[in-house]
């Protein structure tokens, strides 16, 4: 063995050696170089462990951020090659010129689409509310999932099972039925009118979201025109999920990309009521009047905790960093009232009295209060809270009446060349989507004029994410900012370099199912990820809804078994002689609330297989498509109606 490869085994025997040694290396070509000294080194510096290395040692030589957490479907080796290319960032060497493909291709999908759906509530107070009730299957679904949950063969046979089930075409096969007795000499047999009421309603499922799978960031809604959806995403959050666990799913990649000199904007939609607000700054304690920051907690939303690793990232860079970069942080916050953009930190002062000059004042500078640590940006937030219009609907008690902007804006001075980056952070809560008639915003002319340019806001920011989404490679598609004060004002966080991430509230209430679908519906309009459905993807789907139905049954019944437990107890009772009798009565303890959770799971597989249901009525039930010509539910109003 020579003494390169006895030098070679040593380095390898200790990676953490090997990793020492090369710390002393230049990056181009040293390191580089280094791979190909043997295959064993080879292997060590191309394993995940590796590239994290790498990754801190672009921060601390070049000044390139990285987020210590990594994103959904994300390596350190593709976290490292996007942002390799930024480590002349610092340093003022000119770039090489991009290209028209290079541009299309670097700003092509930049907004990415994540959900959160609020837990769902143990008791629903309106759950007889008709909003979407049950909902009936289209028949291919329906014939699919009998056949799935009963192993059959074919849809022949899966059409005699939904015969006895009742549904599609009850009426017209007991006509049939009737026509063969009579042919066969018989006569029918005779029901008590009272029959046909306590007869079974088809078999139906919850309108709303039915099930959600985290693990390939997708969700399933059950919708009233096209039956069981798949809704995929960018990112989709599991129920419940922690604030911790939402901000680095959704936010955290923007954060790193503001500290490394671009642009970013977080912005939260949805309903009132679903979350939003508790999602971008944290809960409201209802003994308070105004939200407050003063002392962290573990359920602070993103603004918080975006403003706290930024301030982390800046000590951390003058520390240990040997770029010698001076940052200076300042804070803007305000919100659009219908037209009337406020200055949240300089008590509501209005911010122009156009677009344009809305734009200007908030861009230039002039709504910036400089922050010098977290607690002065804690403290400005406190003051912008208290100055939040508030109002209580009857679908939020603290219900925002308009959209609100956190800019945080960073401006990097390179001491050896004086050049000076600037880049905006912009953290959006905007006002609730909202029907006038179920929020009863309606009852007063002022309430009604805040839900319209609400929604007018939110539909202009529709347009300009599905043009900046657009896959189109013809031209570069025109982006209308200029239709809302709010797209205007997002102008510089939307377009450009800038990249964004849209976070989808929800609620799994049946009650608020219609709303829920169409904040989805928006999410899918301004998301990249696309999706091309044919018969055997929707297979797939279905018979994924079953095998995770029987999946969490085993687990349940699992859990059952370890807890479950006989239990005896001793009751004294006197009787009518005056003497006391002892009884002694056993039961099974230790497993109550599994099986609950076992008697719902076996609600929702028999509500997909197509088993008799309870007949306890509850909310009515609507026929797909036209299936209430067929006896089926009522006719499917949609709100646009």
């Amino acid at each position: 063995m020579t003494l390169q490869d006895n030098v070679s085994m040593r380095v390898v025997d200790d990676e953490n050696l090997c990793f020492e040694i090369l710390s002393f290396c230049d990056e181009f070509p040293t390191r580089n170089n280094f791979l190909f000294l043997s295959k064993h080194i080879f292997e060590i510096l191309t394993t995940e462990k590796a590239f994290k290395w790498r990754l801190d040692r672009l921060h601390k030589e070049y000044g390139v951020y990285f987020p210590p957490v990594l994103a959904p479907k994300q390596s350190w080796k593709s976290l490292y090659i996007e942002v390799l290319p930024r480590r002349y960032l610092w340093d003022g060497k000119k770039k090489k010129r991009a290209t028209p493909e290079a541009y299309h291709d670097s700003n092509r999908n930049k907004v990415a689409v994540c959900t959160r759906m609020k837990p769902l509530a143990s008791t629903t107070s309106d759950d007889s509310t008709p909003e979407l009730g049950r909902v009936t299957l289209p028949l291919h679904q329906r014939l699919s999932l009998i056949r799935m949950s009963r192993n059959l063969k074919s849809n022949r046979d899966a059409i005699q099972v939904l015969k006895m089930q009742g549904g599609w075409f009850a009426e017209k096969w007991k006509e049939e039925r009737k026509a063969t007795v009579l042919a066969a000499g018989n006569k029918p047999e005779k029901r008590p009118e009272a029959d046909d009421n306590d007869e079974a309603p088809p078999p139906s499922l919850s309108g709303g979201v039915h099930a959600i799978d985290p693990i390939k960031s997708r969700l399933f809604v059950v919708d009233p025109t096209k039956g069981l959806r798949e809704f995929s995403f960018d990112c989709v959050l599991p129920s419940p999920s922690s604030q911790d666990e939402t901000y680095e799913k959704c936010a955290r990649q923007l954060v790193c990309d503001f500290i490394n000199g671009s642009n970013a904007t977080c912005l939260a939609y949805g309903q009132t009521g679903s979350g939003k607000t508790y999602t971008m700054f944290g809960p409201h304690d209802p003994n308070q009047p105004f939200m407050s920051f003063d002392q962290y907690s573990a359920t602070w939303g993103i603004v918080p905790r975006a403003i706290h690793e930024v301030f982390e990232a800046i000590n951390y860079r003058r520390a240990k960093v040997k770029v010698a970069v001076d940052p200076a942080i300042s804070m803007s916050y305000i919100d659009i009232y219908g037209e009337n953009v406020s200055d949240l930190l300089r008590k509501r002062a209005p911010c122009g009295h156009s677009k344009v000059a809305a734009q200007r004042y908030v861009l230039s500078g002039a709504a910036e209060k400089k922050v010098d640590s977290f607690s002065d940006a804690m403290d400005l937030l406190n003051q912008g809270e208290k100055e939040k219009r508030m109002a209580s609907t009857a679908m939020n008690e603290r219900s925002s009446r308009a959209h609100t902007i956190l800019v945080l804006t960073l401006r990097q001075t390179v001491a050896k060349t004086r050049q000076v980056k600037t880049s905006r952070l912009f953290l959006v809560d905007l006002g609730g989507s909202e029907k006038l008639k179920k929020s009863q915003a309606n009852s007063s002319n002022q309430r009604t004029k805040e839900a319209v340019n609400i929604n007018l806001g939110l539909l202009a920011l529709k347009k300009c994410v599905e043009a900046l989404n657009s896959t189109s490679t013809s031209r570069k598609p025109y982006v209308p900012y200029a239709d809302s004060k709010l797209t205007m004002l997002l102008r510089a966080g939307l377009g450009g370099n800038s990249k964004s991430c849209v976070v989808i509230c929800g609620a799994q209430d049946t009650s608020h199912a219609r709303e829920t679908l169409n904040a989805l519906a928006f999410g899918r309009a301004v998301s990249k990820v696309t999706n091309t459905f044919n018969r055997g993807d929707e297979e797939a789907m279905l018979q994924h809804l079953l095998a995770e139905v029987d999946r969490a049954i085993a687990a349940c019944e699992e859990k059952i078994k370890q807890n479950e437990r006989w239990e005896t107890k001793e009751e004294k009772h006197h009787d009518i002689y005056g003497e006391i009798e002892v009884r002694k009565t056993s039961q099974l303890v230790g497993a109550e609330s599994y099986r609950l959770e076992l008697e719902t799971l076996l609600h929702r597989r028999a509500q997909l297989a197509g088993a008799t249901l309870d007949r306890d009525g509850g909310s009515p039930t609507i026929g797909f498509g036209n299936a209430h010509e067929y006896g089926m539910g009522q006719k499917y109003v949609s709100g646009n109606e």
